[in-house]
């Protein structure tokens, strides 16, 4: 039998939006706290995984 299509829904959506969440705040943590531009590639994550939270969204 072969397997179903993947089919997006609120379980990716809802990950998604938590690595953006964590990325952010630890984007921020680094370039206020630490002083380091590794906090840019941070946030550069939370943005891509903001977008994917938005595209895993259930289509109705």
């Amino acid at each position: 039998m072969p397997y179903a299509p993947y089919r997006p829904g609120r379980v990716s959506m809802a990950i998604a939006g938590l690595v953006a969440v964590i990325a952010l705040v630890v984007g921020i943590i680094f370039i206020t706290e630490h002083k380091d531009s590794r906090g840019v590639i941070f946030i550069a994550a939370a943005v891509a995984a903001a977008v994917i939270a938005v595209l895993a969204r259930p289509r109705t």
